[in-house]
């Protein structure tokens, strides 16, 4: 890769800060892989001058079918260039501050897309024909971004911001040999993470408002409404081939998905007062859309029915939805020369202790019932969610003057009490430990085979089945003691 940054910050009188910048970024990515039992069951197919017949699993660009570097043709190596350029002006005066900037983007992913998805030519050896492709035109993008605040009275401030992002997927997304394209494309194959041929950018419009009011000397508080929309996000389609054509249905990413995620944050600080600070934070927020990831939609398609390319989107809460989240920090803390003499010395003195309670409603999921690729759903999509979690953390320190330096020593305890939080659980069930399935018709049918061999085999089984079913990302981490020094010089 090869980039740059430049930035310049001009005041202009006393009411205007001028900042203008621009990046650059310019990569070369090439890829090789293949399956090395490919390789090895059809390597006589390179002897007999047929490498496409071992390759049709690789995926490659910037390197040939043989491992040398390519430049030309449609194994040339990627290079795509991401560039922006910004020019923004703060305002300030004595009773309002203006934030006022644009923002232009300008992305070169360097791929290639099909004039038309659903009639491809093919090679004789049942590779994409480059006739069928068109280079993906750069994305030029002007955002605004617009941020104000002034305030009501001498204690409260209103604030309010406004704009627009822009963002490329990731280029693994975009980029693919045409190799291992053809062969899925070809074959029909249901590919979970397939590759989109041109996909745009994400787009956010993003608002924030909201105001500060201290209260007395000690407290204050931050309340603040927020909302994204969301748009171009990835999802999963087939496109169906054209009768008459050589092309059939396959897999794709494409841009389709949106989402709006909306809510209000609050804030609650108490300085510090008589060696004690507090802060509180909450959030409450519903993220809604079409889809939680790119993927989503795959098990829909995969099992219904090929014959329309009839696909009925739904808004619902997302996977990533949490509609409470909050924390209360506490800190109590000596200074220097500070606390009462014990022993005829003060060992209080810098020493002190950190709370952190964090708290969070569960996450949506969608209950279904059948194991392995026979699942039913028995709701509608994401009406469950999994358990609230909560956990408090404890951090205890002192600082001490040694040989000219501070030591700070220190025990963090991460989940103090314990606590068993509940990160995901099991679709079939419910639960996090147990999915349904030896409860289920199918897994008794399957314990029914193996009473003929006695009792301890049927439970060996059963024991096996646990064990293997057991995801431990499905809890939060358990308590965990740290004991550390920082030095400061």
């Amino acid at each position: 890769s090869l980039g740059g940054k430049v930035n310049l910050l001009y005041q202009a009188g006393s009411h205007h800060e001028f900042k203008v910048g621009g990046e650059y970024n310019y990569f070369t990515i090439r890829r090789y892989s293949i399956a090395p039992v490919k390789l090895a069951s059809n390597s006589r197919s390179v002897a007999d001058g047929e490498p496409n017949l071992i390759y049709t699993q690789l995926d490659n660009y910037g390197y040939d079918v043989f491992g040398n570097k390519s430049d030309a043709g449609l194994t040339n190596a990627k290079h795509p260039v991401f560039a922006a350029a910004y020019l923004q002006d703060k305002l300030e005066y004595s009773d309002l501050v203006v934030n006022l900037g644009f923002r232009l983007d300008y992305i070169d992913i360097d791929a290639k897309q099909f004039k038309d998805p659903q009639n491809i030519a093919f090679t004789s050896d049942n590779l994409i024909a480059d006739t069928s492709l068109i280079v993906v035109d750069p994305i030029i993008q002007i955002s605004p971004r617009l941020g104000f605040s002034f305030p009501v009275t001498d204690k409260t401030v209103f604030h309010a911001q406004y704009g627009k992002f822009i963002q490329q997927s990731r280029l693994r997304d975009v980029y693919q040999g045409y190799n291992l394209s053809s062969s899925y494309i070809k074959g029909g194959l249901a590919i979970q993470n397939p590759v989109g041929f041109g996909l745009k950018p994400e787009r956010t419009t993003s608002y924030e408002v909201g105001f500060k009011q201290q209260i007395g000397e000690n407290f204050a508080f931050d309340i603040t409404g927020f909302y994204k929309d969301i748009k171009d996000q990835i999802q999963i389609r087939q496109t169906y081939g054209l009768p008459n054509t050589s092309t059939p249905t396959y897999y794709t990413w494409i841009n389709g998905d949106f989402s709006t995620i909306k809510g209000v944050e609050f804030k609650l600080d108490l300085r510090r007062t008589q060696r004690i600070a507090v802060s509180f934070d909450y959030t409450y927020s519903d993220a809604e859309g079409t889809g939680s990831n790119p993927s989503t939609g795959f098990r829909m398609i995969w099992q219904s029915a090929t014959t329309t390319p009839f696909f009925p989107q739904q808004i619902a809460a997302l996977d990533f939805n949490q509609t409470h989240k909050g924390s209360i920090n506490l800190d109590y803390r000596y200074t220097s020369d500070d606390g009462p003499e014990i022993f005829g010395s003060k060992l209080l003195e810098n020493f002190g202790f950190n709370v952190l309670f964090a708290f969070g409603s569960g996450y949506n999921y969608t209950r279904w019932i059948g194991f392995e690729n026979l699942r039913t759903p028995i709701e509608p999509l994401n009406a469950s969610q999994t358990p609230w979690t909560y956990q408090v953390d404890l951090k205890v320190d002192k600082t001490v003057a040694f040989a000219g330096l501070n030591l700070n020593i220190y025990v963090w305890v991460t989940n103090l009490l314990n606590t068993e939080n509940i990160r995901s659980v099991f679709n079939n069930s419910g639960d996090a430990y147990d999915d349904g399935y030896l409860s289920s018709d199918l897994g008794k049918s399957k314990i029914s085979g193996y009473e003929q061999y006695g009792t301890n085999i049927v439970n060996t089984y059963k024991d096996l089945k646990k064990a293997l079913t057991y995801d431990s990302n499905k809890l939060g981490v358990p308590r965990q003691v740290r004991l550390g020094v920082r030095l400061n010089y």
